[in-house]
This record gives C-alpha cells, structure tokens and sequence, in this order.
C-alpha cells in the first residue's frame, strides 16, 4: 500500500510547486512508516520524468527534428538554454548527494522549506511582469534558472516551484515559466534516473517490486497533474499552491516540534 500512496503523493506533488520531495520525507515520518530512502524517491520521479516526456513529446520532437537535424535557430536556441539550466542542478547532485541524503533530508527542514519558499513564489507572482516568453530569455537568465533549481534538492523548496518563481521573476509568463520548469524535468530527471541504476540492482526483489509499483502509479498520476496544473494556473494563477505551502507547512511544522 505504501508504494501506491507514495506514488499518488510524487505523481499530483511534483508539478505542482509544493516539493514531492518535502511531501515524500514527511508523510511516511508523521505515519510511522519506514523510511523510502533517495534511491525510491529517484523510481518515483522516474515516473514522472516518463510523464512529462510523454506530454511534451511534441514539444521535444519538434526541438530536436528543428534544432539538431535542420539547425533551425529558435529552437536550437531553447534547446542550448534548456541545457545549461540543467547543468547546475546536475553537477551540484551527483557531488552533493551525500550531504544532501545525510544532512538535509529533515522532515523538520522540509517544513520550514515548504513555508519560506510558498512566501517567495507568492512575491515573485506579485512582482513579475508577466510579459515574456521562453524564447526571449538570455543565456544568463537560464543559468540563473538553472543556479535555482539546485536549491531544490533540499526537499521542501520544490523544483517546479523555485524554477516557476525564477521565471516569473525574470518576467516569464505563468503559463511559460509553467512549461519552461516541466521542460527542465525532463533531463534532470533521467540524469538523476541512471545514477540510481546501480542501487536498483542491488536492491532486493521486493524493493525493486515495490519501485515498479510506485513508478506506474506516480506515471500515471503525472499525466493528469501536468494538464490539470497548466488548465488551473490560466484561472486561479498560483494562490492555492502559495497558501497550500503555507498552511500545510505550518501543520507539519507544529505536528513535527510539537508531536
């Protein structure tokens, strides 16, 4: 049972800016429930990388038929500004992975992170100009995207949500700062994917079959959390998510300090 609610939790938690990371650290504390572990929590971003790959595959086709093949500038262009904002985060995992696992996976740190950075991402909504799109970004704003996404792993930040708030700041609109951050998931995610390759192995059949179970369930549940995340933004912008961070982290908070 466990496999599938942490699944449901990665699937709706990771394209929402409220950190699938924060959610997945302190719902098995407060239940009592054995620790996942990073190399889990990597099977379940695996299946939302499949996700995101799948939803924006026209997207990734058209970018790599028109920029690699034809060599057409625009979208060989993204396609450059989408690898260096991956390169940061990348770097800064594979050689802080130890003191991330070791030091910064507290529930306690988590709860903190969901509250500051939902305060960050409500300035950032209210400051940016909300006028540009992804293509206009300059090669250093990307890495100031990419710099930012490195934050997230420390869990409770969110990827999605420190990405979107870099992007609003730079003045992206929220449905490009939205699809720019999904965009990223992808090759962060299966670099993050094939660094776990080897604990998968060494990982009992049970383990591997729980990771199977939680992966198509977190698929599946993406799938329908990036269209319901990219319909629900054009209406609602991002006050539900900000106050959800808010609230819900003031919840863990006191339930962590004081349970």
């Amino acid at each position: 049972m466990h496999p599938i609610i942490l699944g449901i939790i990665q699937g709706l938690t990771e394209f929402l800016p409220i950190s699938s990371s924060g959610h997945l650290l302190i719902i098995p504390y407060l239940f009592h429930w054995p620790p996942s572990g990073l190399t889990f929590d990597v099977a379940l971003n695996t299946g939302t990388f499949i996700a995101v790959l799948l939803y924006f595959f026209p997207v990734w086709w058209g970018l790599l038929t028109k920029g690699l093949i034809q060599r057409q500038a625009k979208e060989l262009r993204l396609l450059g500004l989408l690898l260096l904002a991956t390169i940061p985060a990348a770097v800064i995992g594979y050689w802080g992975e130890p003191i991330i696992a070791d030091t910064l996976r507290k529930p306690l740190i988590a709860s903190i992170m969901l509250i500051g950075f939902g305060v960050v991402l409500y300035f950032a909504e209210r400051v940016g100009t909300n006028k540009r799109d992804m293509n206009q970004l300059s090669w250093s704003e990307a890495l100031i995207i990419g710099l930012t996404q490195s934050l997230a792993l420390i869990p409770g930040v969110s990827r999605s949500g420190i990405t979107i708030t870099s992007g609003l700041l730079l003045g992206l609109t929220k449905e490009e700062a939205t699809e720019f951050s999904f965009l990223l998931l992808a090759p962060i995610s299966l670099g993050a994917a094939i660094t776990q390759v080897p604990a998968v192995l060494q990982s009992s059949l049970i383990e591997q079959h729980e990771m199977l179970i939680g992966t198509i369930v977190s698929f599946l549940v993406g799938i329908a959390a990036i269209h319901l995340m990219l319909r629900f933004i054009k209406k609602y912008g991002f006050a539900p998510y900000i106050w959800y961070r808010i609230v819900v982290g003031t919840i863990f908070l006191l339930l962590i300090v004081f349970g």
